[in-house]
């Protein structure tokens, strides 16, 4: 196949291919493949080992960090344990508290302004009672001023978490030594603790969900120590995941999709974190360390990392990594042990701690010809959205997250514009589909779609505006070149395209009229599929201007051009991230087209989908 035809096969979604009887599906066959999903966790699971994390004290490439961000912890670096803060990089440790007592386990109030944490400042012999120790809930301002005492019950309170709207807090509280433990709640107003699930087993480490309807927690009700989840008023408790071990302290994905946790094999005192699906889908042994204790999993605000203790230094240190379990870093680095980190940023206000990042659209070849489907952010619960005879493809999400506009392949001379519910549901169709229309995007005001139209083979095309409400579609490009793979900017101003009007395939910016046409870049190389940035400030593409496509990235004026993607594989149609942080793209690099997932940076890409079928065109639920 020549590079034109390839080039006009990928732009427009395979839609040539569809034109011919399926051909059998051929199984990709990658190096590494990922972890197989399964929809139930068996009764003896099998945990997905990732391979063991090499430890460095500088990686090449450490992950961002969230920006203004801090991090709570405690230590015992001073003798005791007191609480301390840290940027997310590790710099600027301080104390917020110094007394000699046992200051532990912080947590942050949603919008920052509060620390939760446990202390036994109030036994009778502070930081020599253990395991003894009668502690109690305090809080305090975020700089450490005004702490106070807030539980009073006659045995010891422990490990709390803010609901949502930062009004109360669920806690576990037992006797002193821990032989009992039961969940309860507590009201900042009224100050007066309630039993949510005290019964004859040891519930502890209650942690609330991001929208506040649900609670997850640790039981040993079936023997084993396991991960449970109950809505907020106690009922309508399930077993999420079983690992075989004791599994230890849940804490919930920003987006309520996942559980972060450590399991425990205690004769081998080995201890690693997990991530699973709320379903009991996904596990994965994320640290895969034997002899090291990895506890104590948090998620950082936008979802990408994880930050934990461990003590695979020879101490207890607090430690940050991917979410996919690569590239650990240390960010404490001291001779005194480290503990129970938990992250906070300015954006994460209100009952959800940072925006969604709750599906990806795409679309896939997996069950015989393009269908538009739905997946997890990491590739897990991958649902089918249509169920078209011919060829569904290039989805793209309403502002809302609402909608799906999408191209439907009517005949071999007539693709239309189509829009369905987020769940597949109410069809219908948007553009006569008297030619071939492809490639949708919808404008940030969710009013209008842009579309690309004219000849199938695509050697001239157009771009067209059409309200959403249904009216007539406006030629903006009107160009005897190919102008299509039109994309809104987010504030609405203006529109980057692809074109050949100049001898080769550029990307170009136009005003949403059509008018102030201008070149942004100017390349030998072909350059195609311009994606915004969600500030406005930087725009993706792919081309091949080193040989091979991969995926680049610009300021929006055309300037600061930016290799991201390296490999011999072709990597196409970059996406953002409705926070800005990860892209996702097409790739041909394992024997197949597949999803693949980056940092904004180009860093930690990994590999989404693994099906026998082509899977590309991802984008982004808003």
């Amino acid at each position: 196949m020549d590079t034109r035809l390839i080039r006009i096969v990928l732009l427009l979604g395979w839609l040539l291919a569809a034109c011919q009887p399926a051909a059998e599906p051929v199984s990709p066959s990658p190096t590494a493949p990922p972890p197989q999903r399964t929809s139930t966790l068996p009764p003896s699971p099998t945990i997905t080992l990732l391979p063991p994390t090499t430890v460095v004290s500088q990686p090449s490439a450490t992950p961002a960090p969230t920006p203004d961000g801090l991090v709570v912890f405690y230590s015992e670096r001073d003798g005791d344990a007191e609480i301390y803060l840290m940027n997310p990089d590790g710099s600027d440790q301080r104390p917020l508290t110094d007394n000699d007592a046992d200051d532990t386990s912080p947590t942050w109030s949603p919008d920052g302004s509060r620390i939760a944490f446990e202390s036994d400042r109030d036994d009778p012999h502070p930081h020599t009672c253990f395991p003894d120790c009668n502690y109690n809930l305090y809080v305090m301002n975020a700089d450490g001023s005004d702490q106070r005492r807030l539980t009073y019950l006659p045995g010891a309170e422990w490990h709390a978490s803010w609901s949502p709207d930062g009004s109360s807090l669920v806690f576990t509280a037992g006797d002193i030594g821990y032989t009992s433990m039961g969940i309860y709640t507590l009201s900042l107003d009224s100050g007066e603790p309630q039993p949510l699930l005290v019964d004859a087993f040891e519930n502890d480490a209650a942690d609330w969900s991001p929208d506040g309807t649900q609670i997850a927690f640790s039981s040993d009700r079936d023997v084993s120590r396991d991960i449970f989840v109950m809505n907020a008023d106690g009922s309508g408790m399930r077993k999420v995941v079983d690992t075989g071990l004791d599994d230890y302290f849940p804490d919930w994905s920003p987006d309520g999709s996942q559980l972060t946790f450590f399991a425990a094999d205690l004769p081998t005192t080995r201890q690693d974190i997990f991530t699973v699906n709320l379903d009991g889908s996904g596990l994965l042994n994320l640290t895969n360390t034997p002899g090291v204790v990895d506890e104590d999993p948090q998620w950082s605000p936008d979802g990408s990392q994880l930050i934990f203790q461990t003590d695979r230094d020879g101490n207890f240190e607090v430690y940050v990594m991917s979410v996919d379990g690569s590239q650990p870093h240390n960010l404490t680095d001291h001779r005194g042990r480290d503990y129970w980190p938990e992250w906070w940023a300015p954006a994460s206000v209100g009952a959800s701690v940072t925006p969604p990042l709750s599906r990806i659209a795409f679309v896939s070849t997996r069950d015989g010809n393009g269908e538009i489907y739905t997946m997890n952010i990491d590739g897990s619960d991958p649902q089918r959205l249509t169920n078209w005879r011919l060829w569904d493809g290039f989805p793209d999400w309403s502002p809302d997250g609402s909608q799906v506009a999408y191209y439907s392949y009517l005949s071999s001379e007539h693709w239309a514009i189509m829009i369905m519910n987020a769940d597949g549901s109410e069809p219908r169709q948007l553009t006569p589909g008297e030619s071939c229309d492809g490639a949708p995007h919808w404008s940030p005001d969710g009013a209008f779609i842009t579309y690309d139209s004219g000849s199938c083979s695509g050697d001239q095309r157009d771009i067209f505006r059409i309200p959403v409400a249904g009216g007539d579609p406006l030629n903006l490009s009107d160009h005897p070149a190919d102008d299509m793979l039109a994309a809104w900017s987010p504030d609405g101003s203006q529109l980057a395209f692809t074109s050949d009007r100049d001898g080769n395939y550029e990307i170009y910016l136009m005003a949403p009229d059509g008018s102030n046409v201008r070149r942004l870049t100017d390349n030998p190389a072909e350059d195609h599929a311009p994606a915004w940035s969600p500030d406005g400030t930087r725009i993706a593409f792919y081309s091949d201007r080193d040989g091979n496509a991969e995926i680049y990235v610009m300021d929006a004026d055309g300037s600061n051009p930016v290799r991201l993607t390296d490999h011999p594989g072709d990597d196409w149609f970059p996406r953002w991230s409705p926070d800005g942080s990860q892209i996702t793209f097409s790739a041909w690099r394992d024997g197949g087209l597949e999803i693949y997932a980056m940092h904004a940076d180009g860093s930690n890409v990994r590999r989404l989908t693994d099906s026998p079928g082509e899977n590309f065109n991802s984008v982004w639920q808003p």
